[in-house]
């Protein structure tokens, strides 16, 4: 038997090892030139397994680091984005600082200023909203009588250094919205809960 035939034969007992006997294998195994092919098989089978399993940790590297690079742009898109913010806020409060600074009012004129920038302006906002902003002003909670009062819009102005007995007044001046303050509860409504006398 030649080489080739050799190697045909130790390719063909690979595939088909059901086709040969243990005492055909042994007498192929027993010849040098066929120990030698079948350990060269070996070696190139062992090493293109090594090679895939390479591959296969390069990739998994790859996309290890492309999921780090994510992150670090990430990171650094928020970082720039919250100094962005703190710049604005700052230069703001530096010129309303440097502009009290400069243009010192008399006493009567600054609470008028401090009045006028207490004064919140609501422009065709729903009522729940702006109910809870107050309420939350107020340190208080809102309970509703009726679903459909809370998609009102309004169109008022509300000084927030009053008292919330004001605004209670004030909204109460709207032909269908009536409020009520109970033990630390706004309740909005058209018709409110008598209230219990102890």
């Amino acid at each position: 038997m030649n080489k080739e035939q050799k190697l045909r034969r130790l390719l063909e007992m690979q595939d088909h090892p059901e086709r040969y006997t243990d005492e055909e294998i042994r007498q192929l195994m027993a010849d040098e030139e066929c120990r030698l092919l079948y350990q060269q098989m070996v070696n190139a089978a062992d090493a293109l397994h090594a090679e895939k399993g390479e591959h296969r940790a390069q990739t998994a590297r790859f996309t290890i680091k492309h999921v780090a690079a994510l992150l670090v742009g990430l990171l650094m898109l928020s970082g720039i984005a919250y100094a962005t913010i703190s710049v604005f806020s700052d230069k703001e409060k530096n010129t309303e600082v440097a502009t009290t600074a400069k243009t010192e009012k008399p006493t009567e004129e600054k609470e008028a200023a401090e009045a006028k920038d207490s004064v919140a302006r609501f422009d065709n906002a729903r009522l729940d909203s702006v109910m809870a902003i107050v309420a939350s002003h107020y340190h208080k909670q809102v309970e509703y009588q009726g679903a459909s009062i809370r998609g009102l819009h309004l169109h008022i102005e509300w000084n927030q250094a009053a008292p919330l007995a004001d605004f209670i007044d004030l909204m109460n001046n709207f032909e269908d919205i009536n409020l009520r303050e109970d033990n630390g509860t706004i309740y909005v409504g058209t018709t409110l809960p008598e209230t219990q006398d102890n």
